[in-house]
């Protein structure tokens, strides 16, 4: 698989993530090597997005400076884990704290914060939550745990609050059955 992180801007932190690979999961994978580098995501989109290629455009905010050396630590680390040499969680344990931080949230969604969809393109789950560190990684692992493939998204916070909006498809690219609306509303509320 072949990945490039390109700076569009540095301030605030425009970074664009090309793939030659569109896999389940890449988006769990990007948001948790943000979390890990103090990056908040403040907008996130799907520019491109095909069985061949995938194109995420970020927009980000840190409490550092973005350096080039930044830049290349975050590549080598959505490297190691996409190409299976370490899985996310094991990730998330180099930093004891961040790692408790995700995996033991006390705070949890109420279903008001949430909704399921049938539309004309496929499956929609709209979320509007207070934000906080790693929720995007909390949504798309949790989707990822459930074999549920995101198709396209949108994120972006505004005055503290996450509004994302998610495209969903089954792995194998078929609309989500109304019986896996069940799931997602009994599994979300308990990871995230």
């Amino acid at each position: 698989m072949e990945i490039a992180l390109e700076v569009i801007n540095k301030n605030p932190v425009r970074l664009r993530i090309l793939l030659n690979e569109n896999k389940r999961g890449i988006l769990a994978v990007l948001s948790a090597v943000f979390f890990m580098h103090d990056l908040s995501v403040v907008s996130a989109r799907q520019v491109c997005g095909t069985k061949d290629n995938l194109i995420d455009e970020f927009i980000l905010q840190g409490s550092k400076p973005f350096s080039e050396r930044m830049r290349k630590k975050i590549l080598e680390d959505i490297r190691v884990i996409l190409n299976k040499q370490q899985n996310v969680w094991d990730y998330l344990k180099k930093d004891p704290s961040k790692f408790e931080l995700i995996s033991s949230r006390r705070k949890r969604f109420s279903s008001d914060f949430f909704r399921l969809s049938t539309e004309n393109e496929g499956t929609i789950l709209e979320i509007e939550a207070p934000d906080r560190p790693g929720l995007l990684f909390e949504i798309s692992h949790a989707l990822y745990l459930l074999y549920i493939d995101i198709k396209d998204f949108s994120a972006r916070t505004k005055n503290g609050v996450a509004h994302d909006r998610f495209l969903l498809q089954r792995e194998d690219g078929s609309d989500i059955p109304p019986s896996m609306f069940e799931r997602i509303v009994e599994i979300l509320p308990k990871i995230l």
